[in-house]
Formats: structure tokens, sequence, C-alpha cells
């Protein structure tokens, strides 16, 4: 089992106006995030990962509340991976997840509802060289908000990543 806890805080976010002369500059404190997150086998070829995020964003509530404000966000995920295929005396592991998140932020304006996000994921992964790189592809299909936030969307995201471990 490996479990794995982030923190971040401090900064800030600086806005430039960009047009209408009622425009101003303006800087935002960016707000506390925590992050934890494990993964563990649960059989010599399955591992399980759960996590999940907080962000303090009502922090930035009363700086925009003529946008509809802030509130807290929370994301928890979880994926499942499987090695259950070989290509070449290589084990292609398959995977598969899910995330939902609370977004901190209104669309439109405070007339609207806040807007969740939820995703599923799949994906497979192949080591070459004999681990001197890593080739990764996944897809993940996933709605956003509501008719009462506003905003609502589907969407599909493809994820490719290639990493060069070097020795």
């Amino acid at each position: 089992v490996t479990v794995a806890l982030s923190a971040s805080a401090g900064g800030s976010l600086d806005a430039a106006a960009t047009s209408g002369e009622d425009a101003v500059d303006r800087s935002y404190d960016l707000p506390v995030l925590l992050n934890a997150g494990a993964s563990g086998r649960i059989a010599s070829n399955v591992l399980v990962t759960p996590g999940g995020q907080w962000g303090g964003w009502t922090s930035l509530d009363e700086a925009l509340v003529d946008q509809g404000g802030a509130r807290d966000s929370w994301s928890l995920q979880g994926g499942v991976e499987a090695e259950v295929f070989q290509l070449l005396g290589q084990p292609i592991p398959l995977r598969i997840g899910a995330r939902t998140e609370r977004l901190p932020f209104r669309f439109l304006g405070a007339d609207n509802e806040w807007a969740d996000e939820t995703a599923f994921s799949g994906g497979t992964g192949m080591v070459l060289g004999g681990g001197a790189a890593r080739l990764d592809l996944s897809m993940e299909r996933g709605t956003r908000g509501s008719d009462a936030a506003g905003l609502k969307e589907s969407y599909w995201r493809l994820l490719f990543s290639a990493t060069v471990l070097g020795r």
C-alpha cells in the first residue's frame, strides 16, 4: 500500500483588465488545497487507487460576490488497474476509473445553481525497453453542470503520455 498526502497554500492570481472603461486589475489570494491518495494491490495483478481533493475556495466568496461567489470544492476519484493481457512478454494493464467533483464557481452569475462534474474513464499502458520507457493511453467521458446551473455540457477527453525514464 502506498499513501500520499499534499497541501498547498499561498500565492495569488493576478487578473489584468482587458476592456471596458470601468475595468480594474485585480489580485486574488489562492486557496488552501488538500490532496490525499492511495494505491494498493488486492491481488497480484490488480491495483486499486482511491483519492480526493478539497479546496478552500470560500475564501474568495466575498471578492466574487458579483459573479456568483465561490464555494469550497471537493473531488473524489478512484480506479482499478488489472494486468490481464500480455504482449511480447510485457503485461498490458486495463484501467477503469470514475471521478466526481463539486466545482467552486457558478456560471453566468448568482442567479444560477452550482455546477458539478462527473466522469468515467478507461485506458491502458505499456512498458518498453525493459523499463526504459512507458506509454499510456486513456479516454474519459464526462458531464458538467445542469440546466439550473446555466451550463450543461458533456465531453470526451483523450489522453496520451510517453515517459522516458532513463537509466
